[in-house]
């Protein structure tokens, strides 16, 4: 029992914490920039921080402490979606803040908004899918994932609008909300009676 709960604590504290935490940062940062109409370096370092925080958790939530206690169980396929979808948010928010901080930098090319778009739709989908399996998760961790990757979805769609997805702030406020909303069901998921994943 003592070990359920010690390995429940890790991940969930830890990796969902990260989400929670990530995407708040990732939410007042929008908001602020939005409301001021402003660009300052200051709070896009804020944005920054945010989706490094959400790709760090990402991170834990497949490694784990020990190894055999991440969110996906021990299932290969799973551990290597949640290091996708960081791969995604980590190249997002480090491209956002070098675009944005020295004028003559490259922006983003397209081809690599596509990238990072499918690397997080994917990740999180197939991560969903395999937290949804193993059931590791409680009834709202198991399912809370799929709306990350409904957003990751709608970075993929807006191009055929002649949209960017990556430059549209409203959807970076929507997803940091959803970001952060999937952290705070895993910070406060319960752990089944009977976990699969182990």
């Amino acid at each position: 029992m003592a070990k359920t709960e010690s390995t429940l604590t890790t991940w969930r504290a830890y990796g969902g914490g990260g989400l929670l935490i990530g995407g708040f940062l990732w939410l007042v940062a929008v908001i602020v920039c939005q409301l001021a109409s402003s660009t300052d370096t200051a709070f896009r370092w804020v944005e920054l921080v945010g989706l490094i925080v959400v790709g760090l958790g990402f991170i834990v939530l497949a490694i784990g402490r020990s190894g055999s206690n991440r969110i996906v169980g021990k299932n290969l396929v799973g551990k290597i979606a949640l290091w996708v979808a960081a791969f995604g948010f980590l190249v997002w928010g480090i491209w956002d803040i070098v675009t944005r901080s020295f004028p003559d930098a490259t922006k983003l090319p397209d081809i690599a908004q596509w990238i990072i778009a499918i690397a997080i739709f994917v990740g999180t989908v197939v991560a969903a899918v395999t937290i949804q399996w193993r059931g590791v998760a409680g009834p709202i961790g198991k399912w809370a994932l799929y709306a990350v990757a409904l957003l990751a979805l709608l970075f993929l769609l807006l191009p055929l609008f002649s949209v960017t997805g990556l430059g549209v702030w409203w959807v970076g406020f929507i997803f940091a909300i959803i970001t952060a909303l999937t952290g705070l069901a895993y910070f406060l998921n319960p752990w089944p009676t009977s976990p699969t994943g182990e």
